[in-house]
């Protein structure tokens, strides 16, 4: 009898160990799914940002653009004699102006970094009070203080999209 007890005995911490072993493989198979899933989801989530900031700073030059363009209308009415502020802009580039905007308006708000979305969001503000100026002079210096935060947004902007490479 004793032979057969060792025997089952033996089976018994087998079965036991290839339990044990099986549990343990298992257990590993999962945290490595669930690393390699963590790593796909971050990579998604940089692509995401990488692509919405570059599609922002696409944007940025678009709008100012066009911001460029109305105050160049509104001053070449004004210079015939037009009040300043009291010109329709063509609707094409109202049209495009107010497109513009509210495509940046949606891109901004999926920036992940806080900074560089406030900062999208005064380069906006500061664009758009180009043309409710009150006067020629008010908005030239408007545009000027525009485009020179402009170019500091710029490079904040290139920061954070470097990041996401």
């Amino acid at each position: 009898m004793e032979a057969e007890t060792a025997g089952l005995l033996g089976t018994l911490i087998g079965a036991c160990v290839s339990i044990a072993t099986t549990f343990l493989s298992n257990r590993h198979a999962i945290n490595m799914q669930s690393s390699a899933d963590a790593i796909q989801r971050e990579e998604k989530a940089r692509e995401f940002q990488r692509e919405n900031l570059l599609a922002c700073q696409d944007m940025m030059q678009v709008i100012g653009r066009l911001i460029a363009k109305a105050f160049h209308e509104e001053a070449m009415a004004w210079g015939q004699g037009t009040a300043w502020g009291t010109h329709r802009f063509s609707n094409s580039l109202d049209d495009d102006l107010a497109a513009e905007k509210r495509k940046f308006a949606v891109l901004v708000e999926r920036v992940a970094d806080d900074t560089l979305r406030n900062e999208l969001k005064l380069m906006g503000l500061a664009l758009t009070q180009v043309v409710m100026a009150e006067s020629f002079e008010e908005a030239r210096d408007r545009l000027d203080a525009a485009m020179t935060a402009n170019g500091k947004t710029m490079q904040l902007l290139g920061i954070v999209l470097r990041k996401t490479y």
